[in-house]
């Protein structure tokens, strides 16, 4: 019988040790390391390339030196570099199939087992626990589900409040007060604070993904595609877990319907010139009240939005909140390129990282006094500190809720809010499952491709003629083999849960 387990206070369970007693092989660079902590560094040293996606940050160059400097401090025989690559997907396969080494690389739920079964990672488990114990000490079963492959570990989890966390809104909780509404909790309530927002002058929302309606009109676990872009769903309460096209539920239609109604009523902007067709601008410059959220986009904005408009606030809210599901163990990761010969290092590396305070602040934040200031309280602030100096990776891919630290302006209410989102969430048994695209590889990218070519006009409610749009969709995507995908994914699901 197929269980669905409550997942009771989220952030404690992140102590639980993994289970796991491999005993690491013998590969991995050309020195031994110490261990870190207790003696400088001797012998060969390793340098290890990391390869992520975008553009590097401010001052990386400055943050690595210090980084590399601390690694010999602390006893490592290896230093880091980092290469920045576009079009991550594609090209760090591209690298790997060309023979660049890759010693640390981005790992994403929704590729992995594709990019694994293109040999783009190798397996990290025989490393996990011996040299990376502060990650194997708390990271729970199944958060390191969903980085396994086949029994194989893969890629290391950031480790975040998971409960649909993406299926969020921002607001501007001080519009929220200053307008007289109540908290939000319903689609209703949202829409009042939608439309005072449109009498105001602002644009309500420039939502373009529709996730954050999800959890009104499709509370489901979706096993392929991502930003909303869906093809397939399992209901969680359906006890024989059917795989069923999504496109062609009423559920898809009514998200469809209400962004129509949307459209026609003015609360998706017709004209997005004014705000730069950038929702995240146009909200952190004032001119949008409302923008799909996940649970750190509120950390994200906070600063800007405050520099533009001084007391100004963010709120986080998930609508229709009482029922919240743990789909997926983690999302973003970090994995080691099949190219490397330093799979020990890596593996160090991305626990010296969680290993403390310290070591999570330089690689996250930068130096201190220099990138960012900490308040008494320990929060930051960039307050100070030149804007060519602040210092802000991509700290998605690693996040430690237990190191996390959030901004000065950013109120304690909404960091508890974060900090206990997944409290009494349930932790669904679809949890860890990745789809082996290998059979049907071809008609599993036809079918994302189709979907991408039809999915926005229909979210964003562009289309009068949605349900002739629609009926089109579906044809193309059965025609593109989505059936075939049907049948393989719930063949794989059927065995993953039995």
């Amino acid at each position: 019988m197929r269980k669905i387990f409550v997942l009771c206070l989220f952030v404690l369970t992140l102590a639980l040790a993994a289970c796991g007693t491999d005993t690491p092989a013998a590969g991995g660079g050309t020195a031994p390391a110490t261990g870190g902590g207790t003696a400088p560094a001797t012998g060969d040293v390793v340098t290890l390339r990391a390869v992520f996606p975008g553009d590097p940050p401010n001052d990386e160059a400055t943050v690595l030196a210090e980084v590399n400097r601390r690694l010999l401090e602390d006893g490592y025989n290896f230093q880091i570099t980092t290469v920045y690559v576009q079009d991550y997907w594609q090209n760090i396969a591209l690298m790997i199939a060309g023979g660049e080494t890759v010693d640390i690389a981005w790992a994403h739920e929704s590729t992995i087992a594709d990019l694994r079964g293109r040999g783009v990672y190798q397996p990290i488990d025989d490393y996990l626990e011996q040299y990376a114990p502060d990650i194997a000490a708390k990271l729970p079963d199944f958060a390191r589900a969903q980085g396994t492959i086949d029994g194989r570990l893969y890629a290391v989890p950031r480790m975040i409040p998971m409960a649909q966390y993406n299926w969020l809104w921002n607001i501007r909780g001080d519009l929220r007060e200053e307008w007289g509404i109540p908290p939000i909790n319903t689609l209703e309530d949202f829409e009042v604070y939608l439309q005072r927002a449109l009498d105001e002058g602002m644009t309500p929302t420039a939502d373009q993904q529709g996730r954050p309606l999800y959890p009104v009109f499709a509370p489901f676990y979706f096993p392929m595609g991502d930003n909303g872009r869906y093809p397939l769903f399992v209901d969680p309460e359906d006890p024989s877990a059917t795989v069923q096209s999504f496109f062609e539920s009423e559920n898809w239609m009514n998200l469809v319907r209400n962004a129509r109604r949307w459209r026609e009523i003015g609360f998706i902007a017709e004209d997005e010139s004014h705000f730069g067709g950038n929702a995240h601008e146009g909200f952190v410059f004032g001119v949008v009240a409302a923008v799909p959220s996940n649970t750190n986009s509120i950390f994200e904005r906070i600063d800007a939005l405050v520099n533009n408009i001084p007391g100004a606030w963010i709120e986080s809210i998930m609508l229709n909140p009482q029922r919240r599901y743990v789909f997926h163990g983690g999302d973003n990761m970090l994995a080691v390129g099949s190219t490397s010969d330093n799979v020990r290092e890596a593996v160090q590396f991305m626990n010296w990282i969680r290993a403390s305070q310290a070591n999570y602040d330089l690689w996250s934040h930068g130096i201190e006094g220099v990138h960012y200031n900490l308040t008494p309280e320990g929060a930051i602030s960039f307050d100070g500190i030149d804007t060519s100096m602040v210092f802000q990776p991509r700290t998605w891919m690693w996040n430690d809720i237990d190191l996390a630290r959030f901004s000065a302006n950013v109120n304690q209410e909404m960091v508890n809010y974060k900090i206990h989102w997944d409290d009494n969430a349930i932790i669904t048994p679809f949890v860890g499952f990745n789809i082996d695209q290998s059979d049907f590889a071809s008609q599993f990218a036809q079918v994302l491709a189709v979907t991408e070519e039809y999915f926005n006009i229909l979210i964003a409610g562009m289309s009068p003629n949605y349900e002739s749009v629609n009926a089109e969709f579906i044809t193309q995507l059965y025609a593109a083999g989505l059936q075939t995908v049907i049948d393989n994914v719930q063949e794989q699901l059927n065995a993953f849960l039995d």
